[in-house]
């Protein structure tokens, strides 16, 4: 089918997937006004998929955002976990960084703290969730071992901020890492996307 070749057919607006079979019905369609278009694909996550790349809200400057093409997520950490997001929210601290109050945004800064979805990849390390379950994700990581994790005081965490001594500098001390919040707060791509990748699996979702 397709001379072998792993295909997708995408509609344009909205970013459809539809599998070889359902193309191929629509297409056959007479007066099928929907124009679908072919792209280079590969084979990734049990589904056709445009290569490496999907939709996120991102930040760009002061009170301007937009959704882009960025690059899709990977594992990075054996206790990493990706998910294909279901839903995402949008929070009233969402304003403070659309406004411009919160320093070190950079643009294309994919926004997004609050938001839930199903596990599609996982690190080899994760024992707690398997690919098809289901996730809520807390705004604050967690690494789980230091001593804020065992007081369960988890935004305080001392490990997950990537850029703590950042963070130090302007506040005289450093929160967790945050989920699309800033380079203070480890610059971690947020959930106003098609997938996101969640560290320290086994800990905070």
């Amino acid at each position: 089918m397709f001379g072998g070749k792993k295909t997708a057919r995408i509609f344009p607006y909205g970013g459809s997937l539809l599998s070889p079979e359902r193309f191929r019905l629509l297409s056959d369609c007479p007066g099928d006004s929907r124009r679908i278009e072919s792209r280079k694909t590969k084979w990734r996550r049990g589904s056709y998929l445009k290569e490496s790349s999907m939709k996120a809200l991102t930040w760009h400057s002061k009170q301007h955002m937009k959704v882009d093409e960025v690059k899709e997520p990977v594992i990075e950490e054996p206790g990493d976990i990706i998910l294909k997001i279901t839903s995402s929210a949008i929070c009233g601290s969402d304003l403070h960084l659309y406004d411009g109050y919160v320093p070190t945004m950079k643009k294309g800064d994919i926004m997004g703290h609050e938001f839930m979805g199903v596990v599609v990849e996982t690190g080899s390390s994760v024992k707690r969730f398997k690919k098809g379950d289901r996730v809520v994700v807390p705004f604050t990581m967690a690494c789980g071992n230091c001593f804020y994790c065992n007081e369960q005081s988890f935004s305080l965490c001392d490990n997950s901020n990537r850029n703590a001594k950042l963070a130090e500098k302007i506040y005289g001390l450093s929160g967790s890492g945050l989920f699309g919040f800033s380079h203070l707060f480890g610059g971690y791509p947020g959930g106003q996307a098609e997938f996101v990748r969640v560290p320290y699996a086994d800990v905070i979702p």
